[in-house]
């Protein structure tokens, strides 16, 4: 069963980050400068976009396993991990400048795979387990940077042995210096933003349906976002392709 309000949350983060490309485009493409876009107000934007993504992807997640449609959500991992993979070898081939190496998609992919080996498996209860989550990413969010903590909260520094394992190290959230990637989302910290996402939704589907709030719907965002995977993928190339002041061609 869809619920149109994920539609139209899905919709309007996909409008925010078409924008939010088409700024950065701009910036490191094209080389406009735009100074708010490359400080805090720039980089705040970007992370309301993907935190949005991955709470729904979550919560998404819930209703499908609630739904008994595990061998679809098994799939829909499939695709998402070789959609990322594909990604990453475009980027290196046409776009090294931008290259993506364990982006959004291949995240999203891999922690709709790894959610229900565990998640269903949990003695907590939803609302803990959603709770215990949440307060799991803001401790791990600087993981990729060395440390404990949460953006400028910075916690103890972590063992420089845990950032020598290549790309399997990288995967899990623990980069070596010389890695770069213009879109990264290791498991630490984003899998358990991922779990509050997952756990909120368990938590709302106890009483087996979700309250009436989750019928209201935008219809032009609540139709973009039920094409948002097709739309994710075509929305560079076509701002690279055709709109001025970004396009190649230009």
């Amino acid at each position: 069963m869809r619920y149109p309000l994920l539609d139209t949350l899905r919709g309007f983060s996909l409008v925010s980050m078409v924008l939010y490309h088409y700024s950065w485009d701009l910036v490191f493409l094209s080389h406009k400068r735009i100074a708010w876009f490359s400080g805090t107000p720039g980089y705040l934007w970007q992370q309301s976009i993907c935190w949005a993504f991955i709470l729904i992807s979550g919560f998404s997640l819930a209703l499908a396993l609630h739904g008994k449609k595990r061998t679809a959500a098994l799939k829909k991992s499939g695709l998402l991990l070789l959609l990322g993979s594909l990604i990453t070898a475009v980027t290196d081939a046409f776009l090294p400048q931008g290259r993506i190496l364990f982006g959004i998609l291949f995240f999203l992919g891999a922690a709709t795979l790894l959610m229900p080996l565990g998640g269903n498996r949990t003695p907590l209860s939803p609302e803990a387990a959603a709770v215990l989550s949440c307060l799991l990413f803001l401790a791990t969010r600087n993981v990729p940077f060395g440390c404990l903590g949460f953006e400028g909260l910075t916690g103890p520094v972590l063992p420089a042995s845990l950032y020598t394992h290549g790309l399997w190290g990288t995967f899990w959230g623990f980069p070596g210096k010389d890695f770069r990637s213009a879109d990264y989302f290791p498991l630490l910290p984003w899998f358990f933003l991922f779990a509050t996402g997952y756990f909120s939704g368990r938590a709302l589907l106890q009483k087996e349906k979700l309250p009436p709030v989750f019928r209201v719907s935008v219809p032009p965002l609540s139709a973009l976002g039920r094409h948002s995977l097709i739309l994710y993928l075509l929305h560079q190339p076509l701002l690279l392709l055709f709109v001025p002041g970004v396009s190649l061609f230009s």
